[in-house]
């Protein structure tokens, strides 16, 4: 992970634009906590249904441009 600028020790991830989860999934195997926002609803239910059970991952809506 540090090759791709994420140091250890760090205890949450968090994805911008993550879309249907993939990305989000890919960080919960390294972080204990990973929050993906995205301003798409139906992409947060798809990544949603797709880590249904993973405690690591959690999903927050953002519309707002900041």
């Amino acid at each position: 992970m540090e090759r791709v600028g994420c140091r250890r020790g760090r205890r949450d991830a968090l994805v911008f634009g993550g879309g249907g989860g993939r990305l989000t999934a890919a960080l919960a195997a390294h972080f204990p906590a990973v929050t993906g926002v995205d301003i798409s609803l139906p992409m947060l239910e798809q990544a949603r249904t797709l880590l249904t059970g993973n405690e690591r991952c959690r999903f927050v809506h953002s519309n707002s441009p900041t």
